[in-house]
């Protein structure tokens, strides 16, 4: 009888303790929920401030492609959850499949080239902003007489 390898009997065993057990702990979602879709809306959110904002739309959009949804429900749910329409989605998705990576990362917008006065003086900006606003309301309210 032969010996079994010490690195499969190593391998079998660690699998053996790391059992996981996924319904143990979690509740069931009900992904038809509205109050869902403003969860999804909010992580979307989060993910365009941290990472260019095609990058996830165009994930999006090849996914529920993907999964057989169709182009209107896939359009439908992009602008509901505020990412780009399936129109650009799909442009996209046309590049990274039909191109290459590096085309379909390459920003050629120039981007931000230094800091605006506005980023600089925050507080003028909202000072500035809230100064508009009250002389808009005046003006609404004399027209209004």
């Amino acid at each position: 009888m032969t010996r079994p390898n010490k690195r499969k009997k190593h391998t079998t065993r660690s699998e053996e303790d790391v059992m996981i057990q996924i319904d143990d702990d979690v509740d069931d979602i009900n992904f038809e929920d509205p109050s869902v879709l403003n969860d999804i809306s909010d992580l979307f959110f989060f993910c365009k401030q941290q990472i260019n904002s095609r990058f996830i739309s165009t994930l999006v959009y090849m996914s529920l492609r993907h999964f057989g949804h169709s182009w209107r429900e896939t359009d439908d749910f992009m602008k509901e959850i505020g990412a780009m329409t399936a129109k650009t989605s799909k442009k996209w998705a046309h590049v990274l499949v039909n191109s290459d990576l590096d085309e379909f990362t390459t920003d050629e917008r120039g981007g931000k080239r230094g800091d605006s006065f506005w980023d600089n003086y925050r507080d003028l900006e909202l000072e500035a902003k809230d100064l508009f606003l009250q002389n808009v309301q005046k003006k609404n309210h004399l027209l209004r007489l």
